[in-house]
């Protein structure tokens, strides 16, 4: 189950690539024409699959190698009292 889990990640992690490979071409082209209208979209396109893209990555990572997500996530929280501590939110 856990390996139909990760394929299905890893198809959707391919596909957001592909449509980045496919946005980035569209802005460049877009970038030429000086169409600063549908280069803004494209970017803003990019962005929302980046984003998406780091989180199902990060679900992929957890699924092969649990433990060392939790060592992040400790690290974090002590980074995040370090920075609470000097002030920093």
């Amino acid at each position: 189950m856990v390996q139909n889990i990760q394929n299905m990640i890893q198809k959707k992690i391919d596909k957001i690539q592909e449509n980045m490979n496919v946005l980035r071409h569209y802005l460049e082209t877009k970038n030429d024409l000086q169409d600063w209208h549908a280069v803004s979209d494209a970017a803003n396109d990019i962005r929302e699959l980046n984003s998406e893209w780091k989180a199902l990555q990060s679900v992929l990572d957890y699924i092969e190698n649990p433990e060392r997500e939790e060592k992040n996530e400790k690290d974090s929280k002590l980074s995040g009292e370090f920075n609470n501590t000097i002030g920093i939110s």
